[in-house]
């Protein structure tokens, strides 16, 4: 169609291959709280500032995107700035998704390209993607499957750009898996080398002998070397249960059969069941006061918790009706609660009325895209308005389409 000669004409091939990326997949509770999963990333950045290493937080919507960084907000507060100083350029954690102001689009870009920024995290949605090359992010963390094998070769391949060693992590569940391709979901499910189940796909690829560490999570299980370079393969490593080592001197222990703690398992769900029925639970909230990891820390320690006292100290949950109500439960499976133990009604129903100060808007904080875009303070957008457009059409209606299919799922 061009009139050009075929002799005229050559193949330009580039293998997708990057050596310097290591590639693994984490499951992840669908009811566990967004604060619980990136506790680690949370915790990085309030101790390490702006020498954290700096991250990509890709989600699969801008409801996701607005959740996850309404979180690091809630939690970080002042901490988000850094010396908590209110100014655009010194905050370390930063939102990008198709509803994003074009001005602040184009400063984050700005800030992710300067090595002397201190933007260390930057929660995305696949508008942060062509035309973006930044060499200095480290770490990409994928909350919930790539659409398929070719998007997430692209989006992992935004990090590691200097050459230095980087981790790409997809947290994946049941429900994070909706949407995804046939693919990918083998992918993430699979037990052989990452590395070569996602570049054996392109032509060009020609095997390589990684193993290992410098590899991938399934190579790494079969790592021989000391468990210390093994330590990138889990982000949520540093939120687990609290052990016994909480009750210091505490002497008095009960036996618990299997069947016990089954039991007891059943009758905490129930019960979270019922916290969620009565909105006494902020359902999808930033603030989930009682879910699967505090039941987990309920049945770690359930032989030794005898008193609201080793409630509070081995559970971590804020309202003292909760750990009146774990302890019945806990009498109804072991029957050994002694009677001046157990709560009175009156004093464990005394703080009932604080479950009616929850705002009814933090029953779902997911329920409007518009909730995305008022995360932005007015303030910061004007300091913005000088700086010109930043264009990513094509991403974002990708994005924008995966939002409405999000919403048939709701």
């Amino acid at each position: 169609m061009l009139n050009v000669d075929e002799s005229q004409t050559f193949f330009i091939v580039k293998n997708p291959e990057r050596a310097n990326i290591k590639y693994c997949v984490e499951y992840v509770d669908n009811d566990k709280d967004i604060e619980a999963i990136f506790n680690a990333v949370i915790s990085n950045l309030l101790e390490r500032k702006e020498r954290c290493p700096r991250r990509l937080i890709y989600t699969q919507t801008r409801r996701q995107c607005a959740s996850i960084y309404s979180t690091f907000c809630s939690v970080l507060e002042d901490n988000i700035y850094l010396k908590r100083e209110h100014n655009p350029r010194a905050r370390l954690v930063e939102m990008f998704h198709g509803g994003t102001p074009e001005s602040v689009k184009k400063h984050i870009v700005m800030q992710f390209s300067d090595v002397n920024s201190c933007l260390r995290v930057l929660i995305c949605t696949v508008a942060f993607g062509m035309g973006v090359n930044c060499r200095n992010i480290n770490e990409s963390i994928h909350f919930g499957a790539p659409k398929n094998i070719e998007c997430y070769v692209q989006e992992s391949g935004r990090i590691g750009r200097d050459g230095t060693v980087s981790v790409s992590r997809i947290l994946y569940s049941a429900k994070l898996l909706k949407g995804a391709e046939h693919q990918i979901v083998n992918f993430i499910k699979g037990s052989t080398c990452r590395r070569q189940e996602l570049m054996k796909k392109f032509d060009s690829y020609q095997e390589k002998n990684f193993s290992g560490c410098k590899c991938c999570d399934n190579c790494a299980k079969l790592c021989n070397c000391s468990d210390i370079c093994c330590d990138w393969i889990t982000i949520q490593k540093s939120y687990n249960p609290k052990e016994f080592s909480c009750i210091s001197g505490h002497n008095k222990k009960r036996t618990v059969s299997e069947e016990q703690k089954n039991g007891l398992h059943k009758l905490l769900q129930e019960y979270r069941k019922k916290l969620i029925m009565d909105k006494r639970l902020s359902l999808s909230s930033v603030h989930n006061e009682f879910d699967s990891f505090h039941i987990n820390q309920v049945l770690s320690n359930c032989e030794y918790l005898f008193t609201i006292h080793d409630i509070n100290n081995c559970v971590e949950i804020w309202r003292k009706i909760y750990a009146g109500d774990i302890l019945t439960i806990i009498n109804i499976v072991f029957h050994d609660i002694l009677l001046e133990d157990m709560p009175s009604i009156d004093e464990t129903r005394l703080n009932e009325s604080m479950a009616s100060s929850v705002p009814d808007n933090c029953f779902s904080i997911n329920d409007s895209d518009s909730y995305a875009c008022d995360l932005w303070d007015s303030e910061m957008q004007q300091s913005f308005e000088s700086i010109s457009d930043c264009s990513h059409n094509s991403n974002e209606q990708h994005e924008s389409s995966l939002d409405a299919s999000e919403q048939s799922f709701d």
